[in-house]
């Protein structure tokens, strides 16, 4: 696995840029250095799942921290992810959750950073790959483990479990968690212009979630409302006691 993620790397560091390419990769270098390191994948994407399920949270981020030194052990934890319980991660695939496998670039990464450049730049290019091992286990675990726990509450309230209610189960958690679904693909244009173009999408996604506008009023499309609510309950009283405690 860590062999295969590393073949498709390199290849993709070998496909020629165009003038446009090359434009957006100098800006989207800047963006890469920026966040190499910033833990950004606890405190950014995981922050509503961080405070309603820190448990999940803190047992993730430590696998995370031991995946930024070591390369083998993100590459064992990523394969058990996708094959120890291979009828949970067909429900994920089914769902589209978002599992980007270690070491994956363009349009599966979190944020489609065109970057090659900087990345040539041996000991730099080390940096940003632990700072990557680092979100991808983070959030892949969190959201692996979120997914499964709804899957269950949606089959446990009646759901069928068609394709149709695990893909909005699926977009739900990766909203929740940081992952924008934004309209027409054009990610990798608006990261040629905007930091987390895909972040900032799925604040507003969330939010919109917890509304529970146009559900339909299926089993999954209730748990996604529901679960999205105490997530966004649970960090805003966090928010209230740290403001509180810093008084």
């Amino acid at each position: 696995k860590q062999l295969q993620g590393k073949v498709r790397a390199e290849l993709a560091a070998m496909e020629p840029s165009t003038g446009l390419q090359a434009i957006i990769e100098g800006a989207s270098s800047f963006r890469t250095l920026q966040s190499m390191g910033d833990f950004s994948g606890l405190f950014r994407q995981n922050v509503s799942t961080l405070a309603w399920h820190p448990i999940k949270s803190a047992r993730a981020f430590g696998k995370a921290m031991r995946a930024t030194f070591d390369p083998g052990a993100a590459a064992k934890w990523d394969e058990a992810l996708r094959t120890l319980d291979t009828d949970a991660q067909m429900l994920r695939d089914r769902g589209k959750l978002h599992l980007p496998e270690i070491g994956s670039t363009g349009i599966r990464a979190e944020e489609q950073f065109m970057d090659r450049w900087v990345r040539k730049v041996p000991w730099l290019g080390k940096a940003i790959s632990a700072s990557e091992r680092n979100m991808t286990t983070l959030l892949n675990e969190v959201r692996a483990s979120v997914y499964d726990d709804w899957v269950a509450a949606a089959r446990a309230g009646g759901s069928d479990l068609s394709t149709e209610e695990l893909k909005r189960l699926g977009s739900g958690v990766n909203a929740l968690t940081g992952r924008g679904a934004i309209p027409g693909g054009g990610n990798w244009i608006l990261s040629s212009v905007f930091f987390a173009p895909r972040f900032s999408w799925s604040r507003f996604q969330t939010i919109y979630n917890a509304t529970g506008v146009g559900t339909g009023g299926s089993a999954a499309a209730k748990i996604v409302t529901k679960e999205t609510r105490k997530a966004l309950i649970a960090l805003t009283l966090a928010t209230i006691g740290l403001l509180e405690t810093a008084e």
